[in-house]
């Protein structure tokens, strides 16, 4: 076990047994199809549990970071290009939830430097001060007031991290009740390491009451200004020289955290685009839709038009041909009056008062029938209205 020391209060315990190193070396020499019989030509697929999702995604953190002081451990997977091009091709390519899970694994690593990147420079405003004043006056009064500065700082940064602890405690209780545990365990780990700093900041404040010598080690320590990297949050020396510089920014462990922040808003901005396709997408099959239940509205009243204009042509023909028959049937009945008046003509008074009675007959049968035409239309017309 080697113990892989990062700054005063935090370290890495780095486990790799004998085993797991001599297996990294021989995949690395040998490929991952190492024990394979000879002429098996039976290839691994990307969705085996035995390949490595996240660097079929894009690439492997613990690869990333091996050998650094952030050295996440050994992954035993496979990492195999031919692997991932084949993902990369394949109709399941972005379907199986691989790119959620990786992006998820580099949001925790960016959102753990970040918040070492606020602890450094936590620690930086209350140390910077006191090295300051250390080593520029030798007066023991000027002393005690960088020592009051320094409770001061403390106490305020003390003040903040015990906020934050109750904060997360507050949502680690109310996630327990809602059922989430594991979002509650998160929380709960957040508030330990919030307190392991604020343990860290008391300890610090009880060393600054010691007498000045250790005022004056810490001052001989801390001589230089420095600051904290933004990428990767070490410590770095104001104004140093620029092969150091250098050599820092090409360092593995800050490439690996910039490689992690490039790839987030790289990926944010993909699936951001992609979100606004999905949007623009939707909005056009609506569109395509709302357009295409118009014109069949559309089509369907010029339709409906139709009917009823064939309708009511059917109605005036059958009222027409209804006309035309009965008066046909009026001419029959009175050729046949006539015929009939013309052969009892000669008769007595009393047959030809009949034929006067007949005629009046006659005569109001014939209203009788206009009557009933003109009822007939006028429920024919209502009709065609009310359709």
């Amino acid at each position: 076990m080697c113990i892989v020391w990062l700054s005063e209060y935090e370290f890495i315990d780095w486990k790799m047994s004998a085993t797991e190193q001599m297996a990294a070396m021989l995949n690395e020499l040998m490929g991952p199809k190492r024990n394979a019989d000879f002429g098996d030509t039976n290839e691994p697929d990307f969705d085996e549990p035995d390949v490595c999702k996240h660097f079929l995604v894009a690439f492997c953190p613990n690869e990333m970071f091996r050998n650094t002081k952030a050295d996440l451990g050994y992954c035993s997977k496979i990492h195999d290009p031919a692997l991932r091009t084949k993902y990369r091709q394949s109709s399941r390519f972005e379907k199986l939830g691989y790119e959620e899970d990786f992006l998820n694994k580099i949001r925790r690593l960016d959102d753990e430097v970040r918040r070492k990147i606020e602890k450094n420079e936590r620690r930086l405003a209350v140390t910077q001060p006191l090295a300051s004043v250390a080593t520029t006056s030798e007066d023991g009064e000027v002393e005690s007031d960088a020592q009051r500065r320094q409770k001061e700082l403390v106490a305020e940064q003390q003040s903040s991290l015990s906020a934050k602890i109750s904060e997360c405690m507050d949502k680690a209780e109310k996630l327990g009740a809602q059922g989430k545990v594991d979002e509650a365990k998160e929380a709960v780990r957040q508030a330990e390491k919030f307190k392991q700093e604020r343990t860290a900041l008391e300890r610090l404040l009880t060393q600054s009451s010691t007498p000045a010598n250790h005022i004056e080690d810490l001052a001989n320590q801390l001589s230089k200004p420095m600051e904290v990297c933004q990428v990767c949050g070490c410590f770095m020396l104001v104004n140093d020289v620029q092969q150091r510089i250098d050599d820092h920014y090409a360092g593995k462990q800050h490439m690996a955290y910039a490689k992690i922040r490039a790839t987030i808003e790289e990926m944010d901005k993909k699936r951001e685009e992609k979100r606004k396709e999905r949007v623009e997408r939707e909005l056009k099959l609506d569109k395509e839709r709302r357009e295409r239940e118009r014109k069949e509205r559309d089509d369907r009243e010029r339709r409906d038009e139709r009917e009823r204009e064939r309708d009511r042509k059917r109605d005036d023909r059958d009222r027409d041909r209804d006309r035309s028959g009965r008066d046909r049937d009026r001419d029959r009945d009175r050729d046949r009056d006539r015929d009939r008046g013309s052969r009892h003509r000669s008769r007595s008074p009393r047959s030809r008062h009949e034929d006067v009675r007949h005629r009046e007959h006659e005569r109001s049968r014939d209203d009788r029938y206009r009557e009933r035409d003109r009822r007939e239309d006028r429920d024919r017309d209502r009709e065609r209205y009310r359709r």
